[in-house]
């Protein structure tokens, strides 16, 4: 696409909090597309009144980012939710691209219900819609699965703190641990940010609580940098914010070239649940049940994992092993070790250069042909015309995740 002449289309960019993930979407899309990217609003300095942009790319991050959005002279389109939430109503005008939180919630919920904990709650820091909707999408899958899920809401408790005030650590942390014993273990915890993951990690340490066998312990947004101050790996949802920056960076162009606005937000979906060791393992109430999937997900890139040894190796038969499984979790083993190995497949395959075989090497299919046997079968595609499809911004990750288990 051609701009003013001389010149390429410029885009400017306006990031409240800079996200690598966020910014490497605009980038991509900007690079393939040959526009350029004005960053000089990305430091504190005023907002400028004149500009010389094709568009704007921005979070809403505070009132007076939210009224210059609203006066621009040209088009622009916002990602996430505005903070301060009282801006968001100001907004309605100008297009958002944002994350499918309920999806997200869902998503949290589904893989929590897998450990087999008894107990769950969700952990909600803030009142604004992303926090709201992801509530909602955690207690429906509950609900739909007969499991009451407890709500830790911070602020429903503290209704004088304002929500975009900074609250002292000591302070959360001591109304954590209050929240926290009043319930029955084992207990599962989905935190909406992984800020606050940490929070209910570092809460538990100080009640004595081990992770993930007493509290397992889920996050969002995958910031595995912030995750590592962790003395236990914090699984995470990667919310796809590539995702968002990208396909916010593709609607911006399309309204430049004269395409209407849509009137509802446009919800990218997220990638997939980064399983780590907060919740590495399951808290069922048979024995049996706890070894079996204790020793499978341990064990699951060995190819010589079957549900035939694990059944031996706990001096039951398979068919024995299998009803347990089905009246406890309503999965087979087989089925959970699929689950895991195709788990780690999507991982290597978005995170790493290597090559199909040793793929398969690593994960536990025995070679490159059982994993694209296996791979196919599970989401439509092979693994390599998956993992083209990662150049888009949706991925497809979530529909691997899901076939997969």
């Amino acid at each position: 696409m051609q701009g003013y002449p001389g010149r390429p289309r410029t885009l400017a960019v306006l990031l409240g909090v800079h996200d690598a993930q966020l910014h490497k979407g605009i980038a991509d899309w900007a690079r393939e597309h040959e526009w350029e990217i004005d960053t000089g609003l990305m430091s504190p300095a005023p907002l400028p009144s004149v500009h010389d942009w094709d568009g704007v790319l921005a979070t809403v991050y505070r009132a007076e980012v939210a009224e210059w959005l609203r006066h621009l002279r040209c088009p622009a389109v916002r990602m996430l939710q505005a903070r301060p939430l009282d801006e968001e109503w100001l907004l309605r005008a100008v297009p958002k691209v944002d994350c499918d939180y309920e999806a997200i919630g869902a998503a949290g919920a589904e893989h929590l219900l897998a450990l087999g904990q008894p107990h769950f709650a969700f952990y909600r820091r803030h009142r604004g819609a992303d926090a709201k909707a992801m509530e909602r999408g955690f207690r429906a899958v509950m609900r739909e699965a007969g499991r009451p899920a407890a709500v830790l809401d911070f602020l429903g408790d503290h209704p004088d703190v304002h929500p975009d005030h900074a609250v002292p650590r000591e302070f959360r942390l001591g109304w954590l641990q209050r929240r926290l014993a009043e319930m029955r273990g084992p207990l599962a915890v989905m935190a909406e940010d992984d800020r606050f993951a940490l929070d209910v990690m570092y809460a538990a340490r100080r009640m004595r609580l081990r992770v993930p066998e007493d509290i397992a312990i889920l996050g969002v947004d995958d910031k595995y940098p912030l995750l590592e101050v962790s003395e236990v790996a914090i699984s995470s949802i990667d919310t796809n914010l590539r995702g968002v920056g990208y396909a916010a960076a593709a609607l911006l162009a399309r309204i430049v070239e004269g395409e209407p606005p849509p009137e509802r937000p446009l919800l990218v979906p997220r990638n997939r649940v980064m399983a780590r060791m907060s919740t590495a393992t399951y808290a069922g109430t048979h024995r049996l049940a706890n070894e079996a999937l204790r020793h499978v997900r341990q064990n699951f890139r060995s190819p010589d994992l079957t549900s035939e040894g694990v059944a031996k190796l706990l001096r039951i038969t398979p068919f024995g092993l299998q009803k347990i499984l089905q009246r406890e979790i309503g999965i087979t083993l087989s089925q959970e070790i699929l689950r895991l190995r195709m788990e780690e497949a999507v991982r290597l395959l978005m995170d790493s250069s290597l090559k199909l075989d040793s793929i398969a090497h690593d994960v536990g299919f025995g070679s490159g042909r059982n994993f694209a046997r296996a791979f196919k079968k599970a989401c439509g595609v092979t693994p390599q015309h998956w993992r083209a499809s990662l150049e888009m911004p949706d991925g497809g990750c979530s529909t691997v995740a899901a076939r997969g288990g």
